[in-house]
């Protein structure tokens, strides 16, 4: 098991590495940053929290005989964090967006074409 280990880690630094390096010498630096800033949030908000999240809401590991283990529903937390994320994300947003609208130059006041 060690030496899988070794392996997969020996393998991950070698790919930081590799991107690195294309980085450095890419004619358009930027957008290889840019790919990598994507990769790395799609990873930590998307796959990880799924990866994390997702034996729990099936019961992966549950036992019948063992009614103690994992004795929650599992499924409403993650779904609460996600709905409260998403909230604090989405109501300002909106707001601003509201009051950019109201605030636009050109717009009639009066609620009506005149």
């Amino acid at each position: 098991m060690r030496s899988v280990r070794v392996t997969l880690a020996a393998l991950g630094i070698a790919a930081i590495g590799y991107g690195l390096a294309r980085v450095a010498t890419s004619a358009r630096p930027l957008g290889q940053l840019r790919f990598l800033a994507t990769v790395l949030i799609g990873h930590d908000l998307v796959l990880l929290p799924l990866a994390i999240a997702i034996p729990f809401v099936i019961g992966a590991g549950r036992r019948p005989d063992d009614p103690s283990a994992l004795p929650l529903p599992y499924w409403r937390g993650p779904l609460v964090v996600l709905g409260v994320i998403w909230a604090v994300a989405v109501i300002p947003a909106a707001r601003r967006r509201a009051a950019a609208r109201r605030s636009e130059p050109g717009r009639s006041r009066g609620g009506g074409p005149a």
